[in-house]
């Protein structure tokens, strides 16, 4: 039994992981992102489908970033949806970086906020929502973000 219980002992580190389905697990997700309180650090790519069948809601997410002074840096596609998201950033506490989407083939979003990486997406058609808690993967997917960010200011730039 002690070389059993050896073999499965697991940190008190180990990441925590969520998983949520639907609008409604959706909106329980960028809650979480919310309640961080942090500055969000996003890979996205604009789906208009998620945007109408969410529509009520995000104006309410972004009420509340607006008066917790919540600042996002994203990365997105430079297409027409990419575009028009990236006119929206002063009003929505944003700084947008548009990168050539055939080089930025994005099928997914990731936030990545104080100790957590959540990553939305579609999946036949169902919203869903997966949250990494760890610090340690936060942390290195904050530092792969930061090189991807000079990368994408870069692009940017050359865009304009």
């Amino acid at each position: 039994l002690p070389e059993l219980q050896s073999k499965y002992h697991l940190s008190d580190a180990k990441p925590t992981v969520r998983y949520y389905e639907g609008a409604a697990g959706n909106m329980k997700a960028n809650r979480e992102v919310l309640a961080e309180k942090k500055e969000i650090l996003a890979y996205l790519v604009v789906n208009k489908d998620i945007d109408t069948e969410m529509a009520d809601y995000w104006r309410e997410y972004y009420d509340e970033r607006i008066k917790n002074n919540i600042h996002v840096r994203a990365i997105t596609s430079d297409t027409p949806e990419g575009k028009e998201y990236k006119k929206r950033d002063k009003e929505e506490l944003r700084e947008t970086k548009l990168v050539p989407s055939d080089l930025f083939p994005l099928a997914i979003e990731k936030n990545i906020v104080g100790d957590k990486v959540v990553f939305f997406s579609t999946v036949n058609g169902v919203l869903v929502s997966t949250i990494i808690e760890n610090k340690e993967i936060a942390d290195t997917e904050r530092a792969i973000f930061e090189l991807a960010w000079k990368q994408a200011s870069k692009y940017d730039s050359a865009l304009k």
